[in-house]
């Protein structure tokens, strides 16, 4: 089993789409009423740990979108802003 700042490290770096297929595969395993708890807590952790990224990775795609403004000249602009990766 890998360190948990290794997890950690490796679960911030993933896509949206790259969390949201593991987080697919983490419930099905956990449906399937076939783990021992041991596992069951380990995946629970790790689903949690990629719902975090996909709320980060929603997050910052929404700020994305708002701050695209439309200008007094009709053309569209995108405004600066600070990601949670850049603060």
């Amino acid at each position: 089993m890998s360190t948990p700042q290794k997890t950690k490290d490796s679960t911030e770096q993933k896509t949206l789409e790259e969390a949201m297929a593991q987080l697919d595969t983490i419930i099905e395993r956990m449906e399937s009423g076939e783990l021992p708890l041991d596992r069951l807590l380990e995946d629970f952790e790790s689903g949690a740990a990629l719902i975090k990224v996909c709320q980060e990775r929603l997050g910052s795609a929404e700020k994305k979108i708002r701050a695209i403004s439309k200008s007094l000249d009709g053309s569209l602009s995108l405004e600066p802003f600070q990601t949670p990766h850049d603060e």
